[in-house]
């Protein structure tokens, strides 16, 4: 059962929703009634009724999940229902009892698992692993307070991409705003200048949205930059363009992955250095990174169902 619920600190003080704005609903990014792309909304419904049809759900839960998928859309809180708690403590128990072996390295700030759904899979590995990224912020005070304010609830995909439009409304990566504008509006142009230097510009509508929310429209590691600076955490982007071994093999990524992890301490210390989770993207797909082993190989983890 997970432990991501909303609650507050203190229930005779008004709620502090942090930079995170959880209070806001992501139904203010949305685009108007003509926007004809694919609604994730849409999928997450048809698939839910498809289950309950097929006898994969009863009554009680396929209520039970249109609810969540309600709540998710307009107060932007994720249901946790493919959430598992402290995946770092349950992996160091594993080693201390000898079912792995001790040279592996964790980072140092534990994490929650968000584990896709299977109408999301195509498309939500990189909200997954944001929310992975987040929980492990939450954990250390300093973040907690200042991303979740007096909430402790998980935003859901339609609120990190509520985020991540607002993160483009204030200039972030203009360049990745128009890419992924260009991908959910195909036809719609207008006059204007483009960041990539041609006469035409993709369209927003009237507000200047890119359009995002409730969209499939895959991301990458520049949007997940451009929506953790948007709440204040700095991030850094280190591009593989070509493989450093024999074979096509990154030994120089290796070597950076295990220089981060083995750099942090476990006590989330402000003025100490601590190792979070890190997101690994490559071709079509994203994965977490949460661990490494003195020989080198990965212990990572990515939002598929399972």
């Amino acid at each position: 059962m997970s432990s991501w619920a909303v609650t507050r600190r203190d229930e005779t003080q008004e709620a502090d929703y942090g930079s995170m704005h959880l209070n806001e609903t992501p139904c203010l990014y949305r685009l108007t009634s003509g926007f004809s792309g694919c609604s994730a909304q849409s999928i997450a419904t048809r698939w839910i009724e498809r289950s309950f049809e097929l006898n994969n759900l009863t009554l009680t839960d396929y209520q039970r999940r249109v609810q969540e998928i309600r709540r998710s859309v307009r107060q932007g809180i994720d249901s946790a229902a493919t959430c598992t708690d402290g995946i770092i403590h349950a992996l160091k128990q594993l080693i201390h009892s000898g079912w792995l072996n001790s040279r592996w390295n964790l980072i140092s700030v534990d994490c929650d698992h968000f584990a896709s759904e299977p109408w999301e899979k195509n498309f939500a590995c990189c909200y997954r692993n944001a929310q992975c990224i987040l929980s492990s912020l939450f954990r250390i005070p300093e973040f907690r307070k200042r991303l979740f304010g007096s909430v402790s609830a998980m935003p859901s995909i339609w609120k990190l991409q509520a985020l991540l439009e607002s993160a483009w409304s204030l200039g972030f990566d203009p360049l990745g705003a128009s890419q992924i504008s260009s991908t959910i509006n195909p036809n719609k142009m207008s006059s204007g200048v483009n960041p990539t230097g041609s006469d035409d510009m993709i369209s927003t509508d009237s507000r200047n949205l890119v359009g995002i929310v409730d969209s499939t429209a895959c991301l990458g590691a520049t949007d997940m930059v451009s929506l953790f600076g948007s709440i204040g955490i700095r991030s850094s982007i280190i591009e593989c363009r070509a493989p450093s071994g024999p074979g096509g093999t990154h030994p120089y990524l290796l070597t950076h992955i295990y220089s981060y992890i083995t750099s942090g301490n476990s006590h989330g210390i402000s003025n100490e250095s601590v190792t979070l989770p890190m997101l690994l993207q490559h071709e079509g797909h994203s994965r977490i990174v949460i661990g490494v082993e003195v020989s080198i190989y990965f212990l990572m983890f990515h939002g598929i169902f399972f």
